[in-house]
């Protein structure tokens, strides 16, 4: 697996696929349950719909415009996972199409940068 593109925007494009033996409408509907990632997700332990001051809401509903925190547990080659937090506002929300984006606003600039080391160290050392 190979990192993605550098480019001088910061804005790239990653794409995995995995054969999942549910409906679309089913994937989508636990990809959209943010409460619940921490029991299927280990990458992104919880996942929670913010207000515009940081404080979690009631409503954990994705809408477009809408905030939330992502707290994120990343493992880099072999060391203790780094626990991290960052916010991100949804920018598409396409149930149609199953399609959801969002811009992620405050993630520290040193995550993407573990994430390929840890890729470089799993690949032996290739760039």
């Amino acid at each position: 697996m190979s990192s993605p593109p550098l480019t001088s925007s910061g804005v790239f494009f990653v794409r995995e696929s995995a054969l999942i033996d549910a409906s679309r409408e089913k994937v989508w509907q636990v990809l959209l349950d943010l409460p619940s990632y921490g029991e299927w997700n280990p990458f992104t332990r919880k996942m929670y719909v913010v207000s515009e001051s940081g404080s979690t809401v009631e409503d954990q509903t994705l809408e477009v415009g809408k905030l939330f925190v992502s707290a994120i547990n990343m493992p880099p080659a072999g060391l203790t996972p780094p626990r991290m937090s960052g916010t991100s506002r949804v920018t598409t929300l396409d149930h149609d199409n199953f399609r959801v984006s969002w811009v992620a606003h405050d993630f520290p600039a040193w995550f993407f940068f573990l994430r390929t080391m840890d890729d470089a160290h799993r690949r032996g050392g290739e760039d």
